[in-house]
């Protein structure tokens, strides 16, 4: 869905300036990243390294000569009376997919050279880069623009680009726009086609979509399952395609979340983590509390979304996985308890007879 949002965003500046049909862009940009995923990882992710490069190097000058530029009193109130605090909660859950990417290493570490090392040092360095990067730019954006003109815009960074730097900046900053809904949706479709290849080496759906082709060594029939899913939900209105990324990102990390707990205090002899979590399991109750939050704020339709997803999985676990007997790591910390319940009631015949 993330995936989805961003090729959603591609074919709407594209139609708006060409005229031609939205859904048609949309599914011609869904099968042309299809197609160079299915060639191989290593020209896609390349292909995303160029399209990441460039659009940080057009951002320089609108950051350069945009900072004073600001209008501080765009930003007065910070927060009206009618929304307060919650409206600014309800917002990071609705914008929360911008985040979305930044997990992607994790999904593609098998096709890396170093793991253990790569994943943690690139999240950690892309969420503070991304933050600060995303904070300036909004800095830059709401203090140049006019609050009203901003609100009813629907290229506001780009407009923001004109004040900065007159119409070659609108230009620039659609053109880096572009760029980054192609980015996404490229590494969109990359890191989301390793779900099912996951799920299909788990016996957690037919084994064949897990398949890699001989040649490009990647899962075609994963990248498909993928492309098919994104077709369908650019045909869902934006507002619910949002709302719906946003939901399915904070729904995942949550349940991450919740895996990490269960796996660390099952204390299971094959998993061994290269890099823990500090302050264990502290940072991951909290995380567990705040994106539980952040999903009520977005209001019934996500709460709604995020049990759908669940009940899903569960139908999925009940259709395909079931007859795959394997321990699970839940298991070994409910086989723990019962044996110290045991071994409670044998000390306790003992003493107390």
């Amino acid at each position: 869905m993330k995936g989805a949002f961003a090729i959603y965003g591609l074919a709407a500046v594209v139609s708006l300036y060409t005229g031609i049909n939205f859904f048609i862009i949309g599914v011609a940009i869904t099968l042309f990243y299809t197609v160079l995923n299915i060639k191989g990882t290593k020209e896609a992710a390349k292909f995303d390294v160029y399209l990441v490069s460039s659009i940080v190097l057009i951002m320089i000058p609108f950051v350069l000569f945009g900072y004073n530029k600001i209008n501080w009193g765009n930003f007065t109130p910070f927060v009206t009376d009618g929304g307060g605090f919650n409206s600014i909660f309800a917002t990071a859950a609705f914008v929360f997919i911008a985040f979305g990417g930044i997990m992607n290493a994790a999904n593609v570490s098998e096709e890396m050279a170093n793991p253990k090392r790569d994943i943690p040092r690139a999240i950690i360095l892309a969420i503070v880069f991304v933050s600060i990067l995303y904070t300036i730019i909004l800095l830059i954006a709401i203090g140049v623009v006019p609050g009203r003109e901003f609100i009813n815009s629907i290229n506001p960074i780009a407009n923001a680009g004109k004040y900065v730097l007159r119409m070659p900046g609108f230009i620039i900053i659609t053109i880096a726009a572009c760029l980054a809904f192609s980015s996404c949706a490229n590494s969109g479709i990359m890191s989301s086609s390793r779900y099912p290849l996951a799920m299909s080496r788990d016996k957690l759906i037919p084994e064949f979509i897990g398949k890699l082709n001989k040649v490009t060594h990647t899962p075609v029939y994963a990248i498909l399952l993928t492309a098919a899913l994104i077709i369908i939900a650019l045909s869902l209105p934006l507002k619910s395609l949002v709302e719906g990324a946003s939901t399915v990102i904070l729904t995942s990390y949550l349940l991450t979340d919740v895996s990490v707990i269960v796996l660390r205090k099952s204390k299971i002899q094959n998993y061994r983590p290269t890099f823990k979590v500090p302050l264990f399991p502290w940072v991951n109750i909290l995380s567990l509390f705040l994106f539980s939050c952040l999903i009520c704020h977005m209001g019934w339709d996500a709460i709604r979304i995020s049990t759908g997803l669940v009940v899903i999985s569960l139908l999925v676990y009940f259709l395909f996985s079931r007859k795959n007997k394997q321990k699970y790591a839940l298991f070994h910390i409910v086989e723990k308890l019962r044996n110290k319940v045991l071994t409670s009631e044998v000390i306790a015949k003992l003493f107390f007879k």
